[in-house]
């Protein structure tokens, strides 16, 4: 897939600019999940999909636990810093699942009691762990680029289908879509070719980011035309309440 010491290399051999790409990436990563975070205390809904959230878990978790392969086998301080940032990132997303269980829409139809919520989401947290230990046990990634892309993936694909579900803008915010536009949909994916330019030498992998890219947008979108149709509807005054 790629050559460790060839991607080491790269990093030491431009350090500047790598900074820079993974800066990008990064800061759009957390931007979007610390807003999510404030979202979901200030307005109570989950401010992020689900999904999202499990992908996103999942893989960082995996990661967090690889202590001793990036510290002792990798042995490198952009690999190192990776895993300080993953670490930090289980903390909020721990948190993430809590608002979704907490803050859930409980007005529609018959809803089952929360120990049966906890309960599922564990086992679907089970399932999200048994498939990436699987996935990576087949290929040889061991600077963890396939999971970084897939990571990134999942930061934008789902916002979509959360926002028609609840037909609102409620839970978002700009300071959300535009993080996901500018982060992991697009200038997230940027140090993956430059570290290693074999990885990402398939007309797929492009292909990929730009219609991650198109996702991003979209969402941004769709945002904005739920928050108009929000505030118009706000803006309707209610009707006089007819007395007996």
């Amino acid at each position: 897939m790629y050559d460790v010491a060839d991607v080491l290399n790269r990093i030491d051999a431009n350090v500047g600019v790598v900074v820079v790409l993974l800066l990008l990436g990064w800061t759009g990563g957390f931007v979007q999940i610390i807003e999510a975070l404030r979202l979901g205390f200030t307005q109570r809904v989950a401010g992020q999909p689900i999904a999202t959230t499990m992908i996103m878990l999942a893989h960082d978790a995996t990661f967090s636990i690889g202590y001793d392969h990036w510290f002792h086998e990798i042995d490198h301080i952009c690999f190192k810093l990776f895993w300080v940032g993953m670490v930090a990132s289980n903390a909020i997303e721990l948190v993430l699942l809590y608002h979704w269980v907490k803050f859930r829409d409980t007005t529609r139809g018959i809803q089952p009691p929360e120990w049966a919520v906890w309960a599922t989401l564990a086992v679907f947290g089970v399932f999200a762990f048994a498939l990436w230990w699987w996935v990576q046990s087949l290929v040889s990634d061991p600077l963890d680029l396939m999971g970084l892309t897939f990571v990134q993936v999942g930061a934008v694909v789902f916002g979509v289908p959360m926002l028609l579900g609840r037909g609102t803008a409620r839970g978002q915010s700009r300071v959300f879509a535009w993080a996901t536009v500018l982060g992991p949909g697009s200038s997230g994916f940027l140090f993956i070719p430059y570290l290693s330019p074999s990885f990402a030498a398939h007309p797929a992998f492009f292909v990929l980011v730009g219609t991650t890219t198109a996702c991003a947008i979209a969402f941004l979108l769709l945002y904005e035309h739920l928050r108009r149709a929000d505030a118009r509807k706000a803006a309707v005054p209610a009707e006089p309440v007819a007395v007996a």
